[in-house]
């Protein structure tokens, strides 16, 4: 049974192909500032979100969720930054990502979430998806989780929150 599960991991893998190309994290700008000065600080992972068991840095596949999570930050902050916050761009296409259906069948398998992160971060993963896009199952967000080892900053954008009146005036 063992190498059966081995065998239908290694075929995902190997036939599966993302429809994205780029992933975004939406921060304040004082932390985009510092993560484009100097990278994300991989000692916060898991600290930030208050979540122990997060080994990775959240990412989201739809560019408006990142843009509505830096609004988010810069309002938490008292609307006083000179943008309204920041889009980091990260690049997915040489990452080894575990699609949402494989995490959430390992998810469902292994009885946690922590444990199908373990499992994929000792295979060789540098992601895992937390949604699956044809069943709809997972995180709405979709969150792409990036292993702190994989994360390459593309670029970091700064927005303004007049470009996005339909999100700001809910800040």
């Amino acid at each position: 049974m063992k190498h059966l599960r081995q065998y239908i991991r290694r075929t995902l893998k190997e036939n599966y192909s993302q429809s994205y190309q780029y992933v975004y994290h939406g921060t304040s700008e004082e932390s985009g500032e510092q993560i484009e000065e100097r990278g994300f600080d991989t000692l916060l992972v898991g600290k930030k979100s208050g979540d122990a068991s997060n080994k990775g840095i959240s990412f989201t596949v739809e560019e408006e969720i990142a843009v509505e999570h830096a609004i988010w930050a810069w309002a938490k902050n008292g609307k006083s930054s000179e943008y309204g916050g920041a889009l980091v761009v990260m690049q997915v296409s040489d990452l080894n990502i575990l699609p949402g259906k494989a995490f959430n069948n390992l998810w469902d398998e292994l009885g946690s979430q922590p444990a199908a992160v373990d499992y994929a971060i000792a295979n060789g993963y540098d992601a895992v998806e937390y949604f699956d896009f044809d069943s709809g199952d997972g995180i709405e967000e979709l969150e792409v989780l990036i292993f702190p080892h994989a994360v390459e900053v593309y670029n970091v954008r700064y927005i303004d929150p007049n470009d996005y009146p339909e999100i700001s005036t809910n800040y």
